[in-house]
């Protein structure tokens, strides 16, 4: 993963991040911290980018995370 990649990524899960505390949400794991960021970046990439981009780009973008996280273990 190139540098530009890592911190696209890094940005959208700090403004997920920022979501979750906004609409008062607390993940209690992982999988479903995995869930609300999809759904974030679902609605995001669909604003800034349209919806083929959102159609194509969410999954990748939700399977890599889901993946990392697993790496990383629990919180």
């Amino acid at each position: 993963m190139d540098l530009d990649t890592f911190n696209d990524l890094f940005g959208y899960t700090q403004m997920a991040f920022e979501y979750m505390a906004y609409v008062g949400v607390e993940p209690a794991n992982e999988a479903e911290f995995v869930q609300w960021w999809s759904m974030f970046f679902d609605v995001y990439s669909a604003e800034l980018f349209g919806e083929e981009y959102q159609s194509a780009g969410v999954w990748w973008w939700t399977g890599f995370w889901s993946s990392w996280v697993e790496e990383l273990g629990s919180f």
